[in-house]
Parts: C-alpha cells; sequence; structure tokens
C-alpha cells in the first residue's frame, strides 16, 4: 500500500488507475488473511467432525436442535443445557436454528456447522462492500470491504475462540440491514425487503445486535 501511495502521489496522471490498483490489491490481501484465519481455525479437513473447544460443542448441539425443530414446524422447543424450562425462540443469543437451517439440510450437520461459520466471516466485509457500493465509489467500496476483512480475521483471536460465532452472525446481519436501509433510501425496490429479511436473521441470531441496528438505522 505504500508503494502505490508514493507511485500516485508521483504520477497523478495515473491516479485514477493507481486507486483501482491499491483498492483491488488490498481487498485481495484482506480477502487471503481473512479465507487464513478461517481455515487455519477450520481445517477443511476436519468439517466432518464436531468442534472441540470452549463453547463450540454446546452451540452447534444447540444449533442442530434448532434446526430439527424448524423441519418439524415447530418455532419453540426445550434448550437441552436449561431443562427447568428455558425455551429456544427466547435464547436469541445462542441459537442459530434459523441461520443453520439450510447449511444443515443441505450438508448435514458437521459439515453444514462450519459452512455456516464460513459464510458468517464472508458476509461482514460483503456487508460494508454492498452498503458502499450504493454511493457509486467502487474503489472506496473495495478498500472498505478490506478493513472489514481485517476486521473480521481479528475475530478469531478474540469472540470466536470461545465460540461466539453468534456475535458475528450479529455482525454481518446487522450490516445487511443498513444496506438494505440505504438502497431503499435511494429507490431500489430490493432495498426495504432486504432490510426486513436481514433484521429477521439478526433477531434469531442475536438480539443485542436487533438492538444495535435498530439505533443505527434510527
Amino acid at each position: 500500500a505504500t508503494l502505490l501511495a508514493v507511485f500516485w502521489a508521483r504520477r497523478p496522471e495515473h491516479r485514477r488507475g493507481g486507486e483501482r490498483t491499491l483498492a483491488w490489491t488490498a481487498l485481495a490481501a484482506g480477502s487471503a488473511l481473512l479465507a487464513a484465519a478461517t481455515f487455519t481455525a477450520f481445517p477443511p479437513h476436519t468439517w466432518s467432525q464436531i468442534p472441540f473447544y470452549d463453547d463450540w460443542p454446546g452451540l452447534m448441539q444447540i444449533a442442530a436442535n434448532g434446526v430439527e425443530l424448524l423441519a418439524r414446524g415447530a418455532v419453540v422447543g426445550w434448550n437441552w443445557e436449561f431443562l427447568g424450562g428455558y425455551h429456544t425462540s427466547a435464547d436469541l443469543g445462542q441459537s442459530l436454528a434459523l441461520t443453520a437451517f439450510l447449511p444443515f439440510q443441505l450438508f448435514g450437520r458437521n459439515v453444514g456447522f462450519h459452512v455456516l461459520m464460513l459464510a458468517f466471516v464472508a458476509l461482514v466485509p460483503l456487508a460494508v462492500y454492498l452498503d458502499l457500493r450504493l454511493d457509486g465509489d467502487r474503489s472506496v467500496a473495495m478498500l472498505s470491504a478490506a478493513l472489514a476483512c481485517l476486521l473480521t480475521a481479528g475475530y478469531f483471536a478474540t469472540i470466536m475462540r470461545s465460540g461466539m460465532a453468534n456475535s458475528v452472525g450479529g455482525v454481518a446481519f446487522a450490516g445487511f440491514a443498513l444496506a438494505g436501509s440505504h438502497a431503499a433510501r435511494l429507490g431500489r425496490r430490493w432495498g426495504g425487503a432486504l432490510m426486513i429479511v436481514a433484521l429477521t436473521l439478526v433477531l434469531y441470531t442475536h438480539a443485542a445486535f436487533f438492538v444495535y441496528a435498530a439505533v443505527l438505522l434510527a
């Protein structure tokens, strides 16, 4: 990035080309870093197994129980770790049933859970890119997505280590809610629908992030 900035300053006639080169380089580097963090934490050859670290087994089992309930047409059930009467529809901070339903149905429980984690980390920079791309400056959107990749890669050293994948999902879906609102304000017909779907997903992924999204939308 430093070399590109120096080149850009010395050759102002190539300013636009240098900007695009910088954006593509940053996005490629950010994507590579995020991929490395993801596949280091979840090596592909282990995707058929249960991630056995901290809260991961419990989180995976809760998601599996919720998906089984949804497949039967039930939204409310008993959470296995609260045998006194704590229903899964209220355990919004932990249950990933709604977001896990499709991956679990397509790939099975173990592989599907890892596919869901991959989707969560990929959706954060994608939401940032979509939101800023609506303003028309592609290079700014790409640079911002690159920074979002850096942010998301940092989760693997903090919240992802203890199984707080629902927080990463909350960040992603809150981002898509903001992007949908942005698109709706610009008159895009799909913006309102995206905002409603994203708010629904963030509510059933992490209730706190629904509140954050609501505050930011207001």
